[in-house]
C-alpha cells in the first residue's frame, strides 16, 4: 500500500497488485476500490504476454 500526498493534506491510498520484483520493469496499481487502475512499464512496450498476464491476473 501506498500514500501519497497531493496539494497539501490531501492523500491517496494506493496499491501494488503486481511488481516485476527482478528487474522493476512494470507495476499495476489500483486505487482503494480499483475504480483507479494502472500497468506502468519502463519502456514504450510492454511484452504482449506480459500485458495480457496483467490484465488477467486484474480480472481475478
Amino acid at each position: 500500500m501506498l500514500k501519497v500526498p497531493f496539494f497539501g493534506p490531501f492523500y491517496g491510498g494506493y496499491n501494488i497488485i503486481e511488481l516485476d520484483k527482478q528487474a522493476y520493469s512494470y507495476s499495476m496499481i489500483a486505487g482503494p476500490d480499483r475504480s483507479y487502475f494502472w500497468i506502468l512499464f519502463r519502456t514504450k512496450q510492454l511484452l504482449e504476454a506480459t500485458l495480457n498476464a496483467l490484465i488477467e491476473h486484474s480480472n481475478n
